[in-house]
C-alpha cells in the first residue's frame, strides 16, 4: 500500500491536499521525507505530519469497493467544499459524505455521476493512462449556429 491511498482511507483527505502536504514536505514515513505519493507502506510504519498529528499504519478493514450512480440536479457544484456554492455533498445521504465522486457536471448541468467509496476506482475512470471513453449527451438551449460549431472543434 502507498502512503496516499493510506491517508485517504485513515485521515479523509482529498487527494489535492495529500499531493499539496507531499509536496510541501510535510510528511514523513519513519521520520523521513515523503517524495511521491507512491511511498510504499508496511505494517507498524510511523506517519507523521510535522508535529500536528501521527499514526501508526495498522491494516485496514476490508472494506467493500462501490460505485453509486447519483442524479446530480441543476444548481451544485461537484465538489467537497467550496465556500460560494452548493456542494452535491449537501444534499447526499449520510453513508454517502465520504464518497469521491468520478469526473465532474457543470453547476448548471444535471445528470449521472459516479460515486464510489474507493480512491482506486477513481484514478483508474480518470487516469488517461486507461484510456477510459466518455461519451456525453447534451441539449442546448438555443438552436447552434456556424460560428458556434466552429468553436467546437477547438
Amino acid at each position: 500500500m502507498y502512503v496516499f491511498h493510506y491517508l485517504q482511507k485513515t485521515q479523509n483527505l482529498s487527494r489535492r491536499n495529500i499531493v499539496e502536504l507531499i509536496k510541501d514536505g510535510q510528511i514523513f514515513v519513519n521520520d523521513q521525507k515523503v517524495e511521491s505519493i507512491k511511498h510504499p507502506l508496511a505494517l507498524g510504519d510511523l506517519i507523521s505530519k510535522g508535529n500536528d498529528w501521527s499514526l501508526i499504519v495498522g491494516d485496514l478493514p476490508d472494506t467493500q469497493r462501490n460505485i453509486v450512480l447519483f442524479n446530480k440536479p441543476k444548481g451544485f457544484v461537484v465538489s467537497k467544499s467550496d465556500p460560494h456554492n452548493a456542494t452535491i455533498y449537501e444534499i447526499l445521504p449520510a453513508e454517502l459524505k465520504n464518497y469521491y465522486y468520478i469526473g465532474r457536471l457543470d453547476k448548471e448541468s444535471r445528470g449521472l455521476l459516479l460515486l464510489t467509496n474507493a480512491p482506486e476506482i477513481v484514478h483508474y475512470y480518470e487516469h488517461p493512462r486507461f484510456n477510459i471513453q466518455k461519451e456525453y449527451l447534451i441539449q442546448l438551449s438555443k438552436a447552434m449556429n456556424l460560428k458556434d460549431r466552429e468553436q467546437t472543434k477547438r
